[in-house]
C-alpha cells in the first residue's frame, strides 16, 4: 500500500502530519514513502507502526506474523 494512503487512512489529514513534523503539506505529499530519517516521528505522531511506514526498513515482529499465519481466514 502506498505510504500516503496509509498515513491518510490513519491519520486522516497530511496537513496536521505536516504541521507537527514542521514541514508544508505539499513536501509531505510529494513522498513517495516516509524518509528513513522521518519514520520513527512519524510512527509517534500517527500511531502507525513502524513495519507499516517502511516495511522495507522494519521487519514485522514475529510474534505477528506467528500469530497472523495460525488465525483461520475469515470469509468477506
Amino acid at each position: 500500500m502506498a505510504t500516503l494512503l496509509i498515513i491518510r487512512r490513519g491519520r486522516g489529514s497530511l496537513a496536521k502530519l505536516a504541521e507537527e513534523l514542521g514541514l508544508t503539506r505539499g513536501a509531505v505529499a510529494k513522498w513517495d514513502r516516509v524518509p528513513a530519517e522521518r519514520v520513527v516521528e512519524v510512527e509517534r505522531i500517527t500511531g502507525i507502526p513502524r513495519e507499516q511506514l517502511r516495511p522495507d526498513l522494519y521487519r514485522q515482529p514475529l510474534d505477528a506474523i506467528h500469530i497472523a499465519e495460525t488465525q483461520p481466514a475469515r470469509a468477506a
